[in-house]
């Protein structure tokens, strides 16, 4: 199964990750790109090779496998939260959440759905930051 893969945002971190997805040693179909700022998703989307939307339902109305959550902070949650309701499996930048109740709610609705939620900490694997918390 060639896993689908959407975005959600689509500034420079978004391009970033769809990057990152190309580079994997397993192939993916990019299948959407949704913004709050409608104006990016478009000329993202041709980038990639793939479908701008201008709603989040429009985009998990036939929802993608993993969906990349990369939009303003603020949309962090709620985002998450909708895409893992559709049935997708999430990665979502920091923060996950702007509380506790947020960030478990995020873990029962994954349990919920049978999907997998990742918050992504890139910097914690970086060797500088790893040996500095060690000092």
């Amino acid at each position: 199964m060639t896993p689908r893969v959407a975005f959600i945002g689509a500034g420079q971190m978004a391009r970033h990750h769809a990057e990152a997805v190309r580079r994997l040693p397993v192939p993916s179909t990019l299948v959407g790109v949704c913004d709050p700022v409608s104006r990016q998703a478009e000329p993202f989307a041709a980038a990639i090779g793939t479908r701008a939307f201008s709603s989040l339902e429009g985009m998990l109305g036939s929802p993608p496998d993993i969906v990349h959550v990369c939009a303003p902070p603020a949309f962090h949650f709620q985002s998450a939260h909708a895409a893992i309701d559709s049935g997708a499996n999430v990665y979502v930048e920091k923060p996950c959440s702007h509380n506790v109740r947020e960030g478990r709610l995020l873990v029962e609705a994954a349990r919920r759905n049978k999907v997998h939620v990742q918050h992504g900490t890139q910097s914690r694997s970086n060797p500088f930051i790893a040996d500095a918390m060690h000092v």
